[in-house]
């Protein structure tokens, strides 16, 4: 078996026929994919079911809920393939997917396989582009993440050798960012590496996305896995940037200023930013609104940049 693709299921059942569509369209015999229904409370689990009966190479497995890395780890003990690529269950893939990537798999046995993508939010598609293409070293890929602006964490834009993935596990108590660990990981091991310049993935975001509705709780998790990802890059010796993790640092200062019991925790983000701020304005690779909001919440302070930021949410998701 070439290749297993995993996708983790959970109460999609507007969208999941969209998604294995995309996939049985182009998939021949020397792929499987592989659904885990996470504990479905709606008709995920059962479409899936009926899928399954039509394509022998469609296994669907049920379990209790337990979260997004659970599921990814059950699908990676099941998966038979060499290799494992990953779809999310509400997103769907280019008609040229399988063929682009099995030239790469043939051709050139990688370690792992990067992937340009669109985004598709709230209904506009734009394309997404790393600026990686063909063979690259690792270097250039450990800088893009720790900069965390063209090259995201995201599982399903990769394809990694199922010997490398088995290594590390999903972290099955994170309730945000629970890919960022494993990327960091692949990242560090991969040495025979390949990027497709070509957008292959379609990435959708809906108002009623989880990513949408992120608590303060959630951006102190997610600012505490971008440093430690920082750290162990600077660790392993690799020239990164702290772009990424200034991002999740900031959002982590300005987010749900009614939470007292987390005063302490956001104080020291805050601090960090005002610490920073004349490394973050002059690093390049930092976003231009990372670094007004930055500059505006130490000038004006962060209370009222937190407002306005809640505003411009409320308003956007609205």
């Amino acid at each position: 078996m070439l290749l297993s693709v995993i996708i983790p299921v959970y109460n999609v059942e507007m969208y999941i026929d969209k998604c294995l569509d995309s996939l049985i369209k182009q998939i021949t015999s020397d792929v499987e994919v592989i659904c885990i229904d996470d504990g479905s409370t709606d008709n995920s689990g059962k479409i899936c079911d009926e899928y399954a009966k039509y394509k022998v190479n469609i296994h669907v497995f049920h379990k209790a809920n337990g979260g997004v890395g659970s599921a990814r780890n059950l699908g990676l003990k099941m998966a038979k393939g060499q290799y494992v690529a990953w779809v999310d269950p509400d997103d769907y893939v280019h008609p040229d997917w399988f063929r682009k990537l099995k030239e790469v798999l043939v051709r050139d046995s990688p370690d792992l396989i990067l992937f340009d993508y669109y985004t598709d939010y709230y209904g506009e598609k734009n394309e997404i582009h790393s600026g990686l293409k063909g063979k690259v070293t690792k270097e250039p890929v450990i800088f893009e993440l720790s900069s965390d602006k063209r090259l995201k964490s995201g599982m399903p834009l990769k394809v990694t050798l199922t010997r490398i993935l088995r290594k590390s596990k999903f972290d099955e108590n994170a309730i945000i960012f629970e890919d960022y660990g494993m990327t960091t990981n692949i990242a560090l091991l991969a040495n025979n590496i390949v990027a497709i310049p070509d957008c292959l993935y379609y990435y959708v975001r809906r108002k009623e996305s989880l990513v949408n509705h992120v608590s303060m709780q959630k951006r102190l998790i997610a600012a505490h896995i971008a440093g430690e990802r920082y750290r162990r890059f600077k660790e392993a010796g690799y020239v990164v940037t702290k772009a990424g993790f200034w991002k999740m640092a900031l959002l982590a200062a300005l987010n749900n200023l009614d939470q007292p019991q987390q005063a302490g925790e956001r104080s020291h983000y805050r601090k960090l930013i005002r610490n920073d701020l004349i490394d973050i304005l002059k690093d390049r690779n930092a976003e231009l609104q990372v670094k007004l909001v930055s500059f505006c919440s130490v000038v004006l302070s962060f209370n009222i940049m937190g407002k306005v930021w809640n505003a411009v949410r409320q308003r956007r998701y609205k």
